[in-house]
């Protein structure tokens, strides 16, 4: 499937997506396509990636307030594939596993120094 991006458009498929911010790094897999969008420092938005499968969305990752209450909730700098899910690292070095399919936050994992 041809998958191309240009600022805050995302297109699978021939099918177009225009996300609220900018497009910082695209993963594709198979039927799968995982976004991370670059957030302004201005913006209060923290749930900063997306997935998709085939032409179609199917999450945005959940707010890491619905895991961690108590835990300052920043947007993710990183993502990464590893094992049978995908790796979201903030500005503090903190990382958390995501579930591709859900998009749900699954457990946090050691920071590396």
């Amino acid at each position: 499937m041809i998958r191309q991006h240009d600022g805050h458009t995302l297109t699978i498929g021939g099918v177009s997506f225009e996300m609220p911010c900018s497009i910082r790094q695209v993963i594709e897999e198979e039927d799968l396509t995982f976004v991370l969008l670059s957030v302004p420092g201005s913006e209060a938005e923290t749930r900063n990636v997306y997935g998709f499968r085939d032409t179609e969305e199917i999450w945005q990752v959940e707010s890491l307030n619905d895991q961690y209450p108590n835990r300052k909730n920043l947007p993710f700098e990183e993502i990464r594939r590893v094992g049978d899910g995908l790796l979201g690292r903030d500005f503090y070095g903190r990382q958390y596993l995501i579930d591709i399919m859900t998009g749900k936050i699954i457990r946090q994992l050691p920071s590396v120094k």
